[in-house]
């Protein structure tokens, strides 16, 4: 069976509340404060996925690239990513 992904909905997640995230910025996001570049960051948030997402947009808005369920499927060892503190 294949799937539409223009007309099939979301998979649902339902990991655990306490989940680490690994989000990425792309070449061009900058922190929304310091207006330093975020190119080769990421960040860690713990929650749901949803939760998480969340945070990020009230963080960033839309300026940030992906959310990863772990540091190896980021890449931030394969792309030497440094994390954002």
């Amino acid at each position: 069976m294949t799937t539409d992904p223009m007309t099939d909905p979301e998979p649902v997640h339902t990991e655990p509340v306490q989940t680490e995230w690994v989000f990425t910025f792309g070449w061009d996001h900058r922190h929304p404060i310091t207006g330093a570049p975020l190119m080769d960051r990421y960040l860690v948030l713990t929650g749901t996925y949803e939760a998480t997402r969340a945070e990020m947009v009230r963080r960033f808005g839309a300026r940030w690239s992906c959310q990863y369920a772990s540091r190896e499927a980021a890449g931030v060892d394969r792309f030497k990513l440094r994390e954002l503190t």
